[in-house]
């Protein structure tokens, strides 16, 4: 094999080298861009998903909640024919506490009611009181109130739907499923609270 020969297989070995390198470089550079797509294919889908979740999670706490502290503001039973009954006196007064855990408690108490002479476990009334755990439709607007303890026996054990006539985010207005009286027919209690800033 003369020099020139050498020279020349040199020069095509090296140019094969040379190519193959270039392959080789070329592949990695491929397989890189197209790792790298991937990855931004998954990080663009998770950003996605993630904003998705956000934006609900927006909406759902843009939407009133009955959840927190309520002071009342109004209680009156509707009978009916339309009679309207207040028992309660001129400046009631009451607590309803909504918890996010499922609790709740309310708490009502007559106004202008008179200092007694008897011990504190005789209240003077009218006064009611109660406390359970409870269920809530937004989407029906309805509570469903199961009572563990009341001041008024009959109610312990018993579910009360409640239905939501009104709820913004200063103010609750709730109906109370009918309640018969033996004196003047079926009455629907309603209550109406503000919420403590």
């Amino acid at each position: 094999m003369t020099g020139a020969h050498l020279r020349a297989l040199m020069t095509l070995t090296g140019q094969r080298a040379s190519s193959l390198a270039r392959v080789r470089e070329e592949k990695i550079a491929m397989s890189f861009s197209y790792k790298m797509m991937r990855v931004l294919q998954l990080l663009t889908a998770l950003m996605l998903a993630c904003g998705d979740s956000v934006a609900a999670s927006a909406q759902q706490e843009s939407q009133p909640s009955p959840i927190g502290d309520w002071k009342l503001t109004a209680i009156y039973d509707k009978f009916e024919d339309g009679r309207l009954r207040n028992t309660w006196g001129d400046k009631p007064q009451g607590l309803l506490q909504v918890s996010a855990g499922g609790f709740i408690s309310l708490q009502v108490f007559g106004g202008d009611r008179p200092k007694s002479e008897t011990v504190p476990t005789d209240p003077v009334g009218p006064v009611r009181c109660s406390y359970g755990t409870y269920t809530l439709d937004l989407a029906n607007k309805t509570l469903k109130f199961v009572v563990q303890q009341d001041t008024y026996p009959q109610f312990m054990g018993v579910t009360r739907n409640l239905k939501i006539e009104e709820l913004t985010s200063t103010t609750l207005k709730f109906s109370v499923a009918p309640i018969r009286d033996p004196k003047g027919g079926d009455f629907t209690p309603h209550l109406e609270f503000q919420r403590f800033q």
